[in-house]
């Protein structure tokens, strides 16, 4: 009884830890994608700015 104790134990050792890698891929992943977006809103802000200062320059000048 004592080994299928034992058995049972490393199991949701091994389970824990092959978790514990998952979760850690996902968050990974999930910075990247994080990291991304940052940078596509920052794009878009400078793009936005543009364009604004685009149409009020052409606004101003009618």
């Amino acid at each position: 009884m004592n080994v299928s104790v034992g058995k049972a134990s490393d199991r949701r050792a091994e389970d824990k830890q092959d978790r514990l890698r998952r979760l850690e891929a996902d968050n990974l992943r999930l910075q990247k994608d994080n990291e991304m977006l940052l940078n596509t809103v920052a794009t878009m802000r400078t793009t936005l700015n543009r364009l604004l200062e685009r149409y009020v320059i052409e606004e101003a000048g009618r």
